[in-house]
């Protein structure tokens, strides 16, 4: 006999969390567009401006690949994203849980 899980209700937290989260991840996106636009300019300039020497692009590809780096690490920094959204994480872990149980007594 299957018996329902008790719905809880939500701490009123948790939606708040939630939406910061995404703003915080929405921002993040939006500021590695920019920078990835700002140094594609800069190639840009430095291939028409008669900065296209090897060590000058060399230069700027370093300078692309460590702000990609940075922003990837950034966005995938857990615990970080633990540290500022603890409610998010448990109510994540919560979910989990629920789901890999619901998956363990199919079997």
């Amino acid at each position: 006999m299957a018996t329902e899980p008790l719905a809880q209700p939500m701490p009123k937290a948790v939606p708040h969390d939630t939406g910061n989260t995404r703003q915080h991840v929405g921002d993040q996106a939006l500021a590695l567009g920019d920078k990835l636009l700002s140094l594609a300019r800069g190639v840009t300039a430095a291939l028409h401006g008669g900065k296209g020497t090897t060590a000058g692009m060399q230069g700027v590809l370093r300078l692309a690949e460590t702000s990609v780096v940075a922003g990837i690490k950034n966005a995938l920094d857990v615990r970080g994203h633990v540290r500022r959204h603890p409610w998010l994480a448990v109510g994540c872990a919560t979910a989990l849980g629920f789901f890999c149980a619901g998956m363990l007594r199919r079997t």
